[in-house]
């Protein structure tokens, strides 16, 4: 028993070191050097202290400067399956919601379209390999869970992930907008049939509430 004991805290102990180990690497080398270290901890199956929460936390730290998500255990290739989806599709879900509700809250206010996840992820979890229809499954999970306002739109093409006011008229501009690089109130009167003085309305709310950039003439919508 007090070998088992010894054998515990050994691995404690050389599993501490390698942190370190990891931690200085970071302050020394490239980011690319890091997410590997990241990685061969969490690919080593046989690690019992994850079970620590300490242990835990220094590695989403090390995970965060890394560039990666804060999730531990997604470091090694995640590949969507064909059968049996249910406890990827969570764990996909679980990432969508950090990205929209933290990783591009400021940037998007929370309103993103599916292919501006779908970029997102490309560049932030290069070790995923996801299909077609996995963000939107992922997206109708938390929106079932009640954990985001969901889908603004018919074809589902815009998410939303933080509960805002938005009006009918707001709504109806960003399922508008999706398409366009910019736009500007003259453009918009002419696709909506709105008066100016709608148009500028709806523009004012939605740049009140961050959802939107204009400069000068032009309208810029971070989140499409």
């Amino acid at each position: 028993m007090e070998d088992s004991n010894d054998d515990k805290k050994k691995a404690m102990e050389n599993f501490a070191q390698s942190l370190l180990n990891i931690e200085k690497d970071a302050k020394e080398k490239k980011t690319a050097i890091l997410k590997n270290g990241v990685q061969k901890i969490e690919d080593d199956k046989s690690q019992s202290v994850f079970r620590s929460r300490k242990i835990k936390e220094r590695v989403t730290k090390l995970r965060e400067k890394a560039g990666l998500s804060a999730f531990v255990g997604t470091s090694g290739k995640i590949t969507s399956p064909r059968f049996k989806r249910g406890e990827f599709l969570q764990i996909l879900s679980r990432e969508l919601l950090l990205i929209g509700t933290e990783e591009l809250k400021n940037e998007t206010g929370g309103i993103i379209s599916i292919e501006k996840l779908q970029d997102h992820f490309s560049k932030t979890r290069s070790n995923w390999k996801l299909r077609e229809k996995d963000i939107p499954e992922a997206i109708e999970i938390l929106e079932k869970n009640k954990l985001i306002p969901g889908f603004i739109d018919k074809e589902k093409k815009i998410v939303q992930f933080i509960p805002v006011e938005l009006n009918e008229d707001s709504n109806e501009l960003l399922r508008i907008a999706k398409g366009f690089e910019m736009l500007n109130v003259e453009k918009i009167q002419l696709v909506t049939g709105w008066n100016k003085e709608r148009v500028e309305k709806t523009i004012e709310q939605l740049e009140n509430l961050g959802l939107i950039i204009v400069d000068e003439e032009n309208i810029y919508f971070p989140g499409l």
